[in-house]
């Protein structure tokens, strides 16, 4: 009995599951077609559309829009796939360029401008631009790309900079900025400008500051600010050790000189610090009528070791009045030290 049970189970779920498979067989067709035109769909919106680019092209710094220049859009390869020529408004405009590879945009030199290229990826179908700032070319060159040296914590440092003149009958102007706006901290001039003869070379003294611009200008750090010659790509590098400031101080830090008596003194000029000093700038200030009058004998400013010191004489004229005066001494255009002068 059990066994006939079992076997009308087993006819009753084939005639059930009969006209699902007599369906399914019916729509197969159908179905299998519908999945392929979804998936043909799919992989034709996956793939690359083409892009258009418009690029715009002027001079370096001045913005200037420089016509008829000589365009090309280079594949990875370095193989040309489009090229054409700017517009009176330095304006071209390229279409059907393909996107999602890795493309360059190469200007051609005009003779007065430097050749010039930038990558681009374009984006599937888009509408894009891009504007090329190209260098001029100047003749001129930095003797040295890079500069080293040590500046004091909080400092200003001065460093010497030589520029080139390559051309043989054209004399040059060059103006030397901060390569960017980071950089700019770094310089307490905006700008340098050098004249220089044909097939010249002209030196300039840089000053670079070491104020507080976050941990890199303390003591133990580094910084690398960098100038650009304007007009071109050409850029100095200062890669300088941040050092503990300078210390100076003075004996003594006062004068006093009778009315109508010359007087001298001796001055003990003394180095604090850890670094040696390069150079002590000395200024007379005060009431002109003294400071003018002061002199100045064996004086020694440079390369001054830590723990040494410099001794030098201060020469006082007789004066027939009262006056007040200083010596100013700046120890590599950072630490700062005084003696006061008065006669009476």
């Amino acid at each position: 009995m059990f066994e006939e049970n079992e076997a009308e189970n087993k006819f009753d779920i084939k005639e059930m599951l009969e006209p699902v498979i007599k369906g399914v067989k019916k729509h197969i067709l159908p179905i299998v077609l519908l999945l392929v035109i979804i998936l043909a769909l799919f992989v034709y919106l996956s793939l690359p559309k083409p892009a258009s680019l418009t690029v715009r092209v002027v001079e370096k710094d001045s913005g200037t829009p420089l016509k008829f220049m000589s365009v090309d859009i280079l594949s990875a390869s370095g193989d040309t796939i489009a090229s054409d020529s700017t517009d009176e408004s330095g304006t071209v405009i390229f279409d059907s360029l393909p996107s999602g590879q890795d493309l360059s945009i190469s200007i051609e030199s005009d003779g007065k401008h430097s050749t010039t290229s930038q990558p681009i990826t374009l984006e599937s179908g888009s509408s894009d631009s891009a504007k090329i700032e190209v260098p001029l070319k100047l003749g001129a060159s930095f003797s040295s790309s890079t500069i080293a040296g040590e500046i004091g914590a909080g400092c200003i440092g001065t460093f010497p900079v030589s520029v080139e003149n390559h051309n043989k009958n054209k004399a040059v102007q060059i103006a030397l900025i901060p390569a960017s706006s980071k950089d700019a901290v770094f310089f307490p001039n905006a700008s340098y400008s050098l004249n220089i003869p044909p097939k010249g070379k002209k030196s300039l003294n840089i000053s670079v500051s070491a104020l507080a611009v976050g941990s890199k200008s303390k003591s133990g750090g580094k910084i690398s600010p960098k100038l650009r010659m304007k007009f071109t790509s050409k850029t100095l590098t200062f890669n300088l050790d941040i050092v503990e400031a300078p210390k100076i101080d003075v004996s003594p830090s006062r004068t006093t000189c009778k009315i109508n008596t010359q007087c001298k003194e001796w001055i003990v000029l003394k180095n604090r610090g850890k670094s040696v000093i390069k150079h002590v700038e000395l200024k007379k200030l005060g009431e002109t009528e003294l400071a003018n009058a002061i002199s100045i004998k064996d004086f020694q400013p440079n390369n001054i070791p830590p723990g040494s010191q410099r001794v030098f004489e201060l020469i006082i004229p007789p004066l027939s009045a009262h006056y007040l005066a200083q010596l100013q001494l700046t120890a590599d255009n950072c630490a700062t030290a005084t003696v006061l002068i008065e006669t009476k």
